[in-house]
């Protein structure tokens, strides 16, 4: 009896020596999983911020690269003296950056060769605005040679020779005209590259030609010029204009200010009232600065209840650029 009793309390204690082995065993292996989980979410996260941050850094290089086809800044001035004692100048006014496009504005004025007598307007104003993948021209001149579509595509990406688009315009006349558009050629000129560029009416023997210059814009324009006398000894003829480098560029005589003009508390207002129109969709907003800290207006975006004021979002702006931005 007292033999059994001994098998029976030594049974007893090696299964709870092999319990307790194996609980401690289940513990470090869920406890070594859990660690190995750990390790792999955090190597996973770790990758994926370095891939978020890698992507949004290409995006933010790439957004617009056509950007690159224009003056960095305004105050530039381009000089252009073609056929027939034609010549125009412009300016470069502003530049208005915003999420998806970049808008520069130029005005100027074209030659008068008469003198003050033919009573035309001589002014021109134009747009370029750039998005992800085009440069679009927009002209509004009564006098200006390359007035004959009050807009077209300047030129598309990619920026390689052999790119070609089709686009359908209006022109002068109020007719619509397909244009078979495309990069001819591609060379070098120092460290900026030249992209000649034709557009070929479907329709008839009219075409544009273009060099357009990185950092400059447009050098040369070249059109088929269509005599309406239906004479049939005048033939049409090639006319167009170039850039004239000596008055081109920016006017290094007046050195920029050392201490650049901030904008006021109005303008930022008004920025801030653009940006809320093309990013947000409030039906009813206010808008008015808060403060100025850190070289920034903080405006507060804000609707108007009957017994409060309900704040819709924070929203900065730089003093200088203009550029806004939300706060979180």
């Amino acid at each position: 009896m007292n033999g059994k009793r001994v098998l029976t309390l030594f049974t007893i204690t090696i299964c709870l020596i092999l319990i307790t082995a194996c609980g401690n065993n289940n513990k470090q292996n869920e406890a070594a999983k859990q660690d190995n989980n750990q390790i792999e979410k955090q190597t996973d996260e770790k990758e994926t911020n370095e891939n978020n941050a890698e992507v949004a850094d290409k995006d933010d290089e790439t957004a617009l690269p056509l950007t690159q086809l224009l003056p960095y800044k305004t105050g530039y001035t381009w000089t252009y003296n073609g056929a027939v004692e034609y010549g125009h100048r412009m300016n470069l006014k502003s530049i208005d950056e915003k999420a998806d496009k970049a808008i520069y504005t130029v005005e100027g004025e074209v030659d008068d060769v008469s003198g003050g007598e033919s009573g035309k307007d001589y002014s021109l104003d134009v747009t370029y605005t750039v998005t992800s993948d085009t440069l679009i021209q927009e002209v509004e001149s009564e006098t200006m040679m390359d007035n004959n579509f009050e807009e077209i595509e300047l030129i598309q990406m990619p920026l390689e020779e052999g790119t070609e688009w089709t686009q359908t315009q209006t022109n002068a006349e109020g007719e619509e005209v397909t244009l078979e558009s495309s990069i001819e050629a591609v060379k070098e000129d120092g460290e900026q590259k030249i992209y000649t560029v034709t557009y070929e009416d479907t329709d008839s023997d009219y075409y544009q030609k273009r060099d357009i210059k990185e950092g400059v814009g447009v050098l040369s324009f070249e059109h088929l010029y269509i005599f309406e006398d239906d004479d049939d000894e005048v033939e049409d003829m090639p006319i167009g204009y170039e850039i004239y480098y000596d008055a081109t560029g920016f006017d290094i005589s007046k050195p920029e200010p050392e201490h650049p003009e901030e904008i006021t508390q109005q303008k930022a207002v008004e920025n801030v009232t653009t940006y809320i129109e093309e990013h947000e969709d409030y039906d009813e907003f206010s808008v008015m600065v808060d403060r100025e800290e850190d070289g920034k207006y903080h405006l507060r975006v804000f609707e108007n209840q009957s017994d409060h004021i309900a704040t819709l979002g924070w929203y900065s702006v730089d003093k200088l650029s203009g550029k806004v931005e939300a706060e979180m």
